[in-house]
């Protein structure tokens, strides 16, 4: 029924998952192991470590795509991060954690699957490769491209899951996507909600329903800059910017990357209030990092 549904919002029809399976919380983190660093280093040396933002893992990919349990009873963040509700590993599964599956949480629950099988209809609709060709992804995307690509499948699994609450039920949720709840949160857990909430603002703001939805894996936005400032018509276009690094014979150059506006925002508002950071960090649209040994 809940899968019904959601397509329905969708205007989808494809296949429901096969398997549901309901793991403890210790399972769930084994399984997932959380995104792969991409060959960065993790932690207080990494440079989002110095920036004072903690892990710089990188954003999860189709194969983990995990929601954050979005109770109102639980507190669902705190410095470590965001709980793992449930992800959806393939088209024909899905693994919900047990403390969402629990007596009581019925609600809870249902608005989770519908999360979940929003990714169920992606991986069906092909939307990861769709949205990856969009965003010219290849073996060493920059951390922008990989947060908007992220921001692009959350927030559209989000803004179907807060039509289906809508429709379906009370329509009072209290998520992780709030501004309340964004705004407070430590800087390592706003870079790790950040592609629900942005992403679910910018689909928000493009789409009146998810009917039609599917469209913006071939039309993405291209930065988070884009993502940002909702602009649909991408007319915010990054400048080209040339950076020339020589290391020196003792010193060996690293591969550069490009973190774009919404990390930049995070990274300043470890400092400043979100208004404040938020201003600050407004047509950011270009930078270059080298990492130099």
């Amino acid at each position: 029924r809940i899968f019904a549904r959601t397509t329905d919002l969708l205007g989808a029809s494809v296949a429901p998952p096969t398997v549901v399976t309901v793991e403890s919380p210790a399972e769930i983190r084994s399984d997932t192991g959380g995104p792969p660093t991409a060959g960065r280093d993790a932690g207080a040396r990494s440079f989002a470590g110095v920036m004072g933002i903690g892990d710089e893992r990188t954003e999860s990919g189709a194969e983990s795509d995990g929601e954050g349990d979005e109770s109102d009873d639980k507190g669902e963040t705190g410095d470590e991060g965001v709980s793992v509700a449930a992800y959806v590993p393939s088209a024909n599964s899905v693994v919900v954690n047990e403390r969402v599956a629990s007596a009581g949480r019925e609600r809870t629950l249902e608005r989770t699957l519908a999360h979940e099988f929003v990714h169920t209809v992606q991986f069906r609709q092909g939307a990861f490769l769709r949205t990856q060709q969009a965003l010219d992804v290849d073996r060493t995307p920059t951390r922008d491209t990989l947060l908007t690509y992220s921001s692009v499948v959350e927030g559209t699994a989000v803004f179907v899951a807060d039509a289906y609450d809508r429709r379906y039920l009370s329509g009072d949720w209290v998520s992780i996507t709030t501004t309340e709840r964004y705004r407070s949160a430590p800087a390592s857990v706003k870079y790790g909600i950040s592609r629900y909430y942005f992403g679910n603002r910018y689909l928000r703001h493009r789409y009146d329903s998810p009917r039609n939805v599917s469209e913006v894996y071939d039309d993405p936005p291209r930065t988070t800059e884009q993502l940002l400032h909702n602009d649909t018509d991408r007319s915010e276009v990054p400048k080209d910017l040339a950076l020339s690094v020589e290391p020196g014979d003792d010193r060996t150059q690293g591969r550069s990357d490009t973190y774009g506006e919404l990390f930049a925002r995070i990274a300043v508002g470890t400092e400043l209030n979100e208004s404040r950071a938020a201003d600050a960090a407004a047509g950011w649209g270009a930078d270059r990092l080298v990492p130099v040994e």
